[in-house]
């Protein structure tokens, strides 16, 4: 969430998170939020009872059906890197890993799972440096990455230096060098 930097930033307090959330919640949420809130104050016997803690359970109860969230916590189970860039890989698993945050408690776990669903090309390389903070392993996993497509880049461009005159089409399009011809391009049945 967004307001957590803010509220970092600021130096918030936590009953200072939950009346600037109130504020800036409106029409259709604005409304839930405000009877929602009346009706935990009547429960907990105070305004200052409710946490941002609770705060964000409630929203995510209100957003979220217990079916959704289900499919979600699934989809992070399974989460791998794929076809997605490093950068997206991580934004993927942070969203969904809301939904299973017994899976990602510690930071240890956290990076664990993540190296999981790397791709083997970059998962391998990772182990031996024991990377034990998210980010830390998220930075390492992008640069090797990028090492990576640039080193396929390179590669491929030097099977093209080396290989320039590629076979392709069809067979009565070959060229062949022959004897007195060679070093002349003779062209077969074309």
């Amino acid at each position: 969430m967004d307001l957590e930097i803010t509220y970092e930033i600021c130096g918030c307090t936590e009953d200072q998170k939950v009346l600037y959330a109130g504020y800036l919640s409106q029409e259709e949420v604005g409304i839930w939020w405000d009877t929602r809130r009346q009706l935990l104050v009547r429960e907990l016997g105070s305004p200052a009872a409710l946490s941002w803690k609770g705060l964000k359970e409630e929203f995510d109860n209100r957003l979220f059906l217990d079916s959704v969230k289900q499919l979600k916590a699934q989809e992070f189970t399974t989460l791998t890197k794929d076809s997605l860039t490093v950068e997206q890989y991580a934004a993927k698993f942070m969203t969904l890993g809301r939904f299973a945050p017994h899976l990602i408690s510690t930071q240890r776990m956290q990076t664990q799972k993540f190296q999981v669903g790397l791709q083997p090309m970059i998962h391998n390389q990772v182990p031996c440096l024991r990377i034990e903070n998210y980010q830390e392993l998220v930075n390492v996993a992008d640069i090797a990455e990028t090492e990576y497509r640039g080193l396929t880049a390179h590669v491929n461009s030097e099977k093209k230096r080396a290989y320039p005159f590629s076979v392709s089409g069809s067979s009565s399009d070959k060229r062949v060098m022959i004897g007195e011809d060679k070093g002349k391009d003779v062209m077969i049945g074309g």
